[in-house]
């Protein structure tokens, strides 16, 4: 009896953590449409100045094919929308409200010829960018920051942790991760990270958190806080990435 009891306490907790175990891998429904709003704070001290920028990117995202477990996601600029004040030159940049001053027509000409552009990025189902179209990376210039999957990289429960490392731009990023915890919004994670040159000396870091969708995995919301020092430049970064449709 006593040998039966046991056997039954060891078959519920081997029951119990199965079910607190979740194998996340990206499951977008193909040809469904989404949205992506990507905004970001990039201030910039030191050098021959400051300048501080305030972007907003709308992108309309639709994974077109899955083929040997990697997504063909096809990606088209809808809005772009700069403010930027670097002391003397200040000036804003709408596409959906266009305007003739210098600093928009310098923005105009960089982004315009994107926008309703399909490119397409490749990105396998555990969720990292494996290749993109010349012109994604246009629009982002951080984007080995977020490149690297940002799924956990085997069945987890919250509390697991994991390290990434990619190396983009003569920079290299590793992510240190932790799956805290499912809600009604979706998983929720945290990550911090040191950032590298090529000689591998650190240049900065960086922090965030995101909320990965109940169906797809994917996520739809992330919040990153960066500060570099290159070049004799501190740059901090504050980017919120918001995805709706999914």
């Amino acid at each position: 009896m006593r040998k039966l009891f046991l056997l039954f306490l060891l078959g519920t907790a081997v029951s119990t953590v199965s079910a607190q175990t979740t194998e996340f891998k990206i499951k977008l429904p193909l040809n469904k449409t989404f949205t992506q709003v990507a905004k970001a704070k990039i201030d910039v001290e030191g050098g021959t100045g400051g300048t501080i920028m305030d972007m907003n990117i709308k992108t309309e995202m639709t994974a077109s094919k899955l083929e040997n477990n990697i997504f063909t996601v096809d990606n088209v600029i809808k809005a772009v929308k700069i403010d930027l004040d670097a002391g003397m030159a200040q000036g804003s940049y709408d596409s959906e409200n266009p305007s003739d001053d210098e600093i928009g027509t310098i923005f105009a000409a960089q982004f315009e010829p994107l926008l309703g552009k399909k490119m397409a990025t490749k990105m396998t189902e555990a969720g990292a960018v494996s290749s993109e179209d010349e012109g994604t990376t246009a629009l982002s210039p951080f984007e080995n920051l977020t490149s690297g999957s940002v799924l956990p990289d085997k069945p987890a429960a919250p509390g697991y942790t994991w390290t990434t490392k990619e190396t983009a731009n003569e920079m290299t990023v590793i992510r240190n991760a932790k799956y805290l915890s499912k809600t009604a919004e979706g998983y929720n994670f945290e990550f911090t990270g040191d950032i590298q040159d090529a000689s591998n000396t650190k240049i900065g870091d960086y922090s965030g958190t995101y909320i990965l969708d109940t169906n797809t995995h994917y996520p739809k919301v992330m919040t990153i806080k960066m500060k570099l020092n290159q070049d004799g430049q501190s740059i901090n970064l504050d980017l919120n990435n918001i995805v709706q449709g999914l």
